[in-house]
């Protein structure tokens, strides 16, 4: 993960708030505590404390050696965070913002999660105050090429410049039919 080695913070956005969980959890595991998840069931999130930290980490008060911070959409439109998220860009603390399974942002839509448009409003805003100083990845393993250019279009909407398309190779990814799912 580039998070781990390449200098400053890393904030990743996404909707799935039980992969957040399950990744924070596991990276910690392997790594020994550099990834927090803003998620309702853990500490970081529940405790005035784990927040506290996050919000110092991100915005270079205290060093907890945090490298990686997941957050849901919704945590953008928290005012403490959205300035903590500014100060830190602006200071160079925060040095990548990652948005991951990008293609829900296009087939889950605005009504299902209202916050999304805000998301790349807020990014759009951060982008133009500090031009150059905030790479953005958007990531995903299922966008069709229509989700692809509507991603481009609607969500980030002059956010990035040229893109890269790496197809994924997933040899852990497979199909095998069973007795059960037979007809």
């Amino acid at each position: 993960l580039p998070a781990l080695v390449l200098p400053g913070l890393t904030v990743v956005i996404s909707p799935l708030v039980s992969l957040m969980h399950d990744q924070a959890l596991s990276l910690n595991h392997t790594i020994g505590g550099a990834v927090r998840a803003l998620v309702g069931s853990l500490p970081e999130s529940s405790s005035r404390a784990g927040r506290t930290e996050v919000v110092e980490q991100m915005t270079g008060v205290r060093d907890h050696k945090i490298r990686l911070v997941y957050v849901s959409p919704e945590r953008l439109s928290q005012t403490r965070f959205r300035d903590a998220l500014t100060k830190g860009v602006a200071s160079g603390h925060i040095t990548r913002i990652a948005i991951d399974e990008a293609h829900t942002y296009v087939q889950w839509g605005e009504d299902f999660r209202p916050s999304f448009r805000r998301a790349g409003a807020l990014l759009r805003t951060l982008r133009a105050s500090y031009p150059g100083a905030l790479p953005l990845i958007t990531l995903t393993a299922t966008a069709t090429p229509t989700v692809e250019q509507a991603l481009l279009e609607e969500v980030l909407g002059g956010l990035v410049g040229p893109t890269a398309s790496v197809p994924a190779r997933r040899p852990n990814a497979f199909a095998r039919p069973t007795a059960s799912c037979m007809p």
